[in-house]
């Protein structure tokens, strides 16, 4: 760059400008596909028991975290997917994690455990094997132990509320109950796996059940989830769209292919697929049921869906 060049460069940066035609404003991000392993959670989990308690922590969270978000121990953009961050929660028998409310929503799905309760806005959703659980944006939520250790998935679109610069958290000053809920809470594993199976074949051979509303609104506004039971010995391709999707191994084996990546995966295993990546899913054993949630509804409400 000639002397001139260099004069022009230190006035745009003094000015707070840039020159397009010198550096692509939007580089593209190269996200990797991540498999998050269950053998290698648990004894974190075990180990988070011992390191921590509710009253401490108020919450006792592993965040399954991408790297390539540059993600420090401070917390900087702690997330999964590009909208979508997951954790797993632990909660002991007689711990209760108190309640709170925030401008991000969030599901639970119960992976291992019983007896526990999540209450939203006072209204009590037990807590087994399968179940969702919604706690939509903004409204209060705790989590009470039973007699055994509950472990749940937590997915919530804290990434791109974030992003909006529009996070917002509360305790409460008095109480939490508040009127019937207008949308269904919970989402128990017995009715859900009995639609799972009773679904028909897609062309793919994968019986899916959609969690939704009324309407056939997704359960959540802004994170799309369902269930997906693999065909055998019959891979799965889906194309790479504009969506992340974080997938939960419910039951079974299989193995993936996500963008460049290939893994195996077990049962509790997650998995990330961000967007661009097409991906093949293939089931080891006959009952091989994926949970998996999305961002899609966001790219569909602003015109990208792009799947």
């Amino acid at each position: 760059m000639t002397a001139a060049g260099d004069d022009f460069a230190d006035a745009l940066r003094r000015a707070g400008v840039v020159a397009l035609w010198q550096k692509p404003p939007y580089p593209p991000r190269a996200e990797a596909p991540r498999h998050w392993k269950w053998a290698e959670i648990t004894p974190l989990l075990e180990r988070a028991v011992a390191e921590t308690d509710v009253e401490t922590a108020e919450r006792r969270v592993l965040t399954l975290v991408a790297p390539e978000f540059g993600a420090t121990d401070a917390g900087d953009r702690v997330t999964s997917v590009t909208n979508l961050s997951a954790n797993f929660q632990i909660l002991m028998p007689g711990e209760v994690a108190p309640a709170h409310r925030h401008s991000m929503a969030a599901l639970r799905f119960v992976v291992q455990g019983s007896g526990a309760t999540t209450t939203v806005d006072g209204h009590a959703c037990p807590m087994a094997p399968g179940d969702m659980i919604l706690t939509p944006a903004w409204h209060w939520h705790e989590h009470i132990g039973g007699n055994e250790p509950v472990i749940w998935l937590d997915l919530l679109d804290a990434p791109l509320i974030k992003q909006l610069d529009i996070v917002s958290f509360e305790r409460p000053d008095g109480p939490t109950d508040l009127a019937d809920p207008t949308l269904p809470l919970s989402f128990p594993w017995d009715e859900a796996q009995a639609a799972l199976v009773a679904a028909a074949p897609d062309e793919d051979g994968v019986r899916r059940h959609r969690y939704q509303r009324t309407g056939g609104l997704p359960a959540l506004d802004l994170v799309d989830c369902s269930l997906w039971l693999l065909p055998p010995n019959r891979p799965v391709d889906l194309p790479g769209g504009n969506s992340n999707s974080i997938c939960l191994a419910v039951a079974g084996r299989g193995d993936a292919r996500v963008g460049e990546e290939s893994f195996l995966w077990e049962t509790h295993d997650v998995f990330s697929v961000p967007h661009g990546n097409p991906a093949t899913f293939g089931a080891l054993d006959e009952t091989t049921i994926l949970f998996v949630g999305s961002d899609r509804e966001i790219f569909k409400r602003l015109g990208h869906s792009g799947d």
